[in-house]
């Protein structure tokens, strides 16, 4: 499980997705023969959790007509459906289920109560040990796994704030190997909601590193972040060559859709897909800034007609009374319509926000689905996209916020 996760957190765990469903499907079964091992190791429990809950990047393993869960309980089996047998920490449950062709298909179900797992680690009072608070690598690994959290899991609740405070405290006293890590602090962005390629580069760096690296690992994931870069600078000359004159754009829309699917077969995708949403920036800034009342009335109500909606003009009479330099934010549309203060209209926008990320985890759990999962992956990443470029500031409208990361991804190659 640290190798599939290193392939994860390296970039490379693309090159071997076949090999990982294959592994991780393996492992269920023999869940129970082996999790006795490590089930007092925070770091193993968390990883664990992490990658059975789809947040390890390949998400929850995908078996034909099998719906897995985990139960982590302590003993005790039960049924449902047709029956069930269980014992020990592990119990099964088989439930029918007949499809439209009449075939009756056994879907497995195995549930591990991740809760009781962490409450290994809590006191009598429900709340975490201080004896783990000096576990570095178990501390932060039970801080990611709070961010794939679903609504009702009040431990994983006291878990964040416990482990936020705990690593922000050891963060001063970590020697070098350490410092790197993804320390919380005031702008730091889980894994799980991280920008895949950006993620990727900079825990090369901390890997690299690392005393108990695999040497031949690092090597490759190097060569493939190297191959990949030569693959997006190539694609953002021919986007160059498209619109020179909105060269403010291009750079940061290219980088956009590479962070939605990086992957070298998606190639031609990303031209498409930059190219549209160059077209689409200007249309929408053309109208923001320059258009006048008349341009604008009459382009909203053509548009409004092919999609057969009595588009109100009168919104745009509403919008012209501000000046035209202005543009009224989310927060400040918050302030008016519920009458509070600006930090407290923030403060109520990021936890719709969690609630909504909430919302992602359970859905990304569900088993099965209709949607191709590769294309549920590009809709996450749109999704963490959009969450680090407009987190704190407008980093669509000012480049310049994500200079450094456009410079790591297109310029600075990574040294073999």
């Amino acid at each position: 499980m640290v190798l599939i996760d290193a392939l994860e957190r390296l970039g490379v765990s693309y090159l071997f997705q076949k090999e990982i469903e294959e592994l991780l499907e393996n492992m269920f079964p023999k869940f129970e023969e082996y999790s006795h091992i490590f089930h007092d190791n925070l770091f193993m429990v968390s990883l664990h959790f992490r990658w059975w809950s789809g947040g390890g990047g390949g998400g929850v393993v995908e078996v034909e007509w099998w719906r897995w869960q985990w139960w982590w309980s302590s003993g005790g089996g039960g049924g449902g459906g047709g029956g069930g047998a269980g014992g020990g920490d592990v119990v099964v449950e088989w439930w029918w289920w007949s499809g439209s062709s009449g075939v009756v298909v056994v879907e497995v179900v195995m549930v591990v109560e991740w809760w009781n797992a962490f409450e290994r680690f809590t006191d009598s009072n429900g709340q975490f040990k201080e004896t783990i608070s000096s576990d570095v690598m178990g501390m932060l690994s039970l801080y990611e796994a709070t961010f794939l959290k679903t609504h009702g899991e009040d431990i994983l609740d006291k878990a964040f704030c416990f482990t936020k405070a705990g690593l922000e405290s050891l963060k001063p006293h970590l020697s070098s190997n350490l410092a790197e890590l993804p320390i919380p602090c005031t702008k730091y962005q889980p894994l799980q909601r991280g920008i895949p390629r950006v993620e990727a580069r900079h825990y090369i760096s901390v890997y690299e590193k690392d005393a108990s690296r695999n040497e031949k690992l690092l090597r490759l994931a190097k060569i493939d972040f190297n191959r990949l870069q030569m693959l997006h600078k190539e694609e953002l000359c021919q986007i160059s060559r498209f619109t020179d004159s909105n060269g403010k754009f291009k750079e940061t829309i290219s980088s956009d859709v590479m962070a939605v699917c990086f992957e070298p077969q998606y190639s031609l995708a990303r031209l498409v897909l930059t190219k549209a949403m160059i077209m689409a920036t200007i249309v929408d800034d053309t109208y923001d800034a320059y258009g006048t009342y008349e341009e604008l009335k009459c382009f909203t109500n053509a548009e409004m007609a092919k999609k057969e909606i009595n588009y109100g003009v009168q919104y745009l009479e509403e919008a012209t009374e501000d000046e035209r330099s202005h543009v009224a934010t989310g927060v400040e549309c918050y302030m008016k319509q519920h009458g509070v203060s600006r930090s407290e209209a923030i403060h109520e926008l990021f936890k719709i926000i969690e609630n909504a990320w909430i919302d992602i985890n359970e859905e990304m759990m569900m088993r099965p689905t209709m949607i191709s999962r590769e294309l549920v992956i590009r809709i996450l990443n749109f999704a963490c996209l959009y969450g680090v470029v407009y987190k704190y500031s407008d980093g669509y409208a000012q480049p310049e916020c994500a200079k450094d990361s456009i410079i790591a991804l297109y310029e600075d190659s990574i040294p073999i």
